[in-house]
């Protein structure tokens, strides 16, 4: 038994620190190229020596290189409410940010009139349409924290381990859980949130099976390489993600609110970019 662990160990290589990382740079190619690059190809400026359709190319493997980095976002989200020391907090922190993010979210990523405005009041009020119809991904963080955590507590008190006597009551559990995952479900759809119930059921799959991380990993790339489009992509995320050593890495504590502010502040300095250059 302890040759077969040490024979394992070396294969958990990566600290959730680590795979913070590669998800925050993924993130940032991805926004980059379509709050910035984007822009420009719709301008008609080309990059240097490429051709229309090469400068396309190029737009959609960038793209497809951020497509790793919301998988991790979401095992990580699981990790973490196996680990913190208050679930509350949690929730806290992510919906504070939610809120936080959301301007830059829609500076960045989802106006279209007045792009290239430095008045924020103007390329606001102008796109507010847009803006109203999606909603930052860490909205969608936040519900699927809140549905993890009421599928934890209603498992946990209609179905405690001593229990072995009352299939009406894991019934009734059964129910209960799978309401309070449709009701996230549709709560992210109907507040347009990025990823909405594909991110939730994403962030479900990994929680009932964490106990399981192969069969979880599997189950969750069989489902978001099959149904979301183009996150076939994010495979090397879900490989990765296996190679997580249940370490929390370099980040201490004193690192948790940068990446909680990683994601505003580079959106907002997307859009900076983008209106100096336009």
């Amino acid at each position: 038994m302890n040759e077969t662990t040490v024979r394992k160990q070396p294969l958990k290589i990566l600290s959730g620190s680590t795979l913070k990382l590669v998800a925050i740079i993924t993130m940032l190619i991805d926004h980059a190229t379509a709050g910035i690059y984007l822009y420009e190809l719709y301008a008609g400026h080309l990059p240097h020596g490429l051709s229309a359709e090469q400068s396309v190319a190029l737009y959609e493997f960038l793209r497809d290189v951020g497509r790793t980095a919301f998988p991790i976002f979401c095992f990580l989200l699981v990790e973490g409410y196996a680990h913190t020391h208050s679930k509350i907090r949690y929730l806290r922190n992510l919906a504070l940010f939610a809120l936080i993010s959301e301007i830059p979210f829609d500076l960045a990523l989802i106006v279209q009139d007045d792009a290239g405005s430095f008045n924020l009041i103007t390329i606001l009020k102008s796109n507010l349409t847009l803006e109203m119809g999606d909603q930052n991904v860490y909205f969608t963080l936040a519900i699927g924290l809140g549905v993890i955590w009421a599928i934890d507590s209603i498992w946990a008190h209609l179905n405690p381990a001593t229990n072995e006597s009352k299939p009406l009551q894991r019934v009734l559990a059964v129910l209960l859980c799978a309401c309070c995952y449709a009701g996230g479900c549709g709560l992210t759809d109907l507040l347009k949130t990025d990823y909405s119930y594909y991110g939730i059921t994403l962030i479900t799959i990994l929680f009932l099976l964490r106990n399981f991380r192969p069969l979880a990993l599997v189950s969750g790339y069989a489902f978001f390489g099959l149904c979301v489009y183009s996150e076939q992509w994010a495979f090397p995320g879900f490989i990765l993600m296996l190679l997580y050593n249940g370490q929390r890495g370099f980040a201490g504590k004193k690192f948790k609110y940068f990446f909680y502010a990683f994601y505003p502040v580079h959106l907002f300095l997307i859009y900076l970019i983008r209106a100096a250059i336009m």
